[in-house]
């Protein structure tokens, strides 16, 4: 975190454009480290995804779930490691700066090259993933609850492959967003739009958007991409969704190993979430 001036110039950029960069947040030994142990954790991805049963596409963009504990039976000082970096409040107090409160983990995933998949990628808002009415969409938009989360993307190798349209987190999509947004085809939808912004990242560097807003990323086979994202909410307005579901987190030692600030941040996630988790599924928690 910075001084006054520039926490002060990162809220005001947040709230009028929708996104922030912040160079070199971690050194290189703990990026390399946390390359590593990602690469590692995709592995397993691909010969078995814990959320599907079957093995994860080489050509699915991204893996959910990082901190699922089962990836790391074999290298639990990994998963120790991967956590207090996730938790370090280097990170998750840049989304508290701009949001001007307590925030919690909502979930995190690894966006990685793909096998095969060369694509421009199409402009949305995550909205539309879990609203089908473009009525209901446009509500959440316009409401405050838009404005209460944050994507946190980590660079772990140099990028450029996201890009997003400022300010339209703050307006309803116009006549030929919407229409793009809307198409099935993937020219129709990954068309250039006028005003957006490319995001330049070297390893360590972090970029935060808000995923109202529109935006979009890149996929080609020939272009590495190694990205953490770590989707955070506020305190008071929990999302309950497919990013925030993980009763994994309620198995016995789960927190075991990590410093006693990272948990203290997750344990305010677990606790606000464990009403969700038990409803959903039934998980009866054990410990």
């Amino acid at each position: 975190m910075g001084c006054l001036a520039e926490m002060t110039a990162h809220r005001e950029h947040w709230e009028t454009e929708g996104y922030i960069t912040a160079p070199g947040v971690l050194d290189a030994e703990r990026v390399e480290n946390l390359r590593r142990i990602c690469d590692d954790v995709l592995q397993q991805f691909l010969v078995c995804c814990p959320e599907k049963k079957r093995p994860g596409g080489p050509d699915d963009r991204c893996m959910r779930n990082l901190h699922r504990r089962s990836y790391f039976a074999d290298r639990p000082d990994d998963f120790v490691f991967m956590m207090e970096a996730f938790a370090d409040p280097e990170l998750s107090g840049i989304i508290e700066e701009i949001l001007g409160e307590k925030v919690i983990l909502r979930g995190t995933t690894l966006w990685f090259t793909p096998k095969t998949l060369r694509s421009p990628g199409n402009w949305h808002r995550d909205i539309q993933y879990m609203v089908d009415s473009v009525d209901e969409q446009k509500k959440f938009v316009e409401s405050r609850a838009a404005q209460t989360g944050a994507q946190l993307m980590l660079a772990l190798v140099p990028t450029d492959t996201n890009e997003y349209l400022p300010g339209s987190h703050l307006r309803w999509d116009t006549d030929e967003e919407l229409q793009m947004r809307l198409e099935d085809d993937v020219v129709g939808g990954s068309r250039d739009l006028a005003g957006a912004v490319r995001v330049n990242q070297a390893p360590g560097d972090v970029a935060v958007f808000n995923a109202t807003g529109l935006h979009r990323g890149q996929y080609y086979n020939d272009v590495p991409r190694c990205t953490v994202m770590i989707t955070y909410t506020t305190e008071t307005v929990p999302v309950e969704d497919y990013f925030s579901y993980a009763p994994w987190c309620l198995e016995p030692g789960y927190l075991d190993g990590m410093n006693e600030q990272s948990r203290a941040f997750y344990q305010r996630y677990i606790e606000c979430y464990t009403e969700f988790w038990v409803r959903k599924e039934g998980v009866v928690r054990l410990g």
